[in-house]
């Protein structure tokens, strides 16, 4: 894989989850402590991102190192998603349960 696409992709999961969380770019940047380009270039694939930056916006948005470089997830991951289901009733709770699978069954 090249490069620039593999920062097209990374760029994709941090916007992606960025838009989850309903931040603005600069919002990000701020949480972040970078700034505002810095993002606007990493969600285009513009730049390559520093490991210390990619520590503290996997940080700000609650996502692993693991998951921006690959879109693999792992335990922090993992944890947030189950945080998600704290509050729900069983009923919600099954029916997230039937969504997931169709969303598993689809990706094999």
């Amino acid at each position: 894989m090249s490069d620039k696409k593999l920062y097209i992709e990374m760029g994709h999961r941090i916007a992606d989850r960025r838009k989850e969380m309903h931040l603005t770019q600069s919002q990000l940047a701020e949480l972040a402590d970078v700034s505002p380009q810095m993002i606007s270039y990493l969600e285009n694939g513009d730049k390559a991102v520093r490991p210390e930056n990619l520590i503290k916006i996997s940080t700000a948005l609650s996502i692993s190192c693991d998951y921006i470089l690959t879109g693999k997830t792992n335990n922090l991951d993992s944890n947030y998603l189950l945080s998600l289901t704290d509050d729900i009733d069983a009923t919600t709770y099954a029916k997230l349960i039937e969504i997931l699978n169709y969303f598993k069954r689809s990706n094999s």
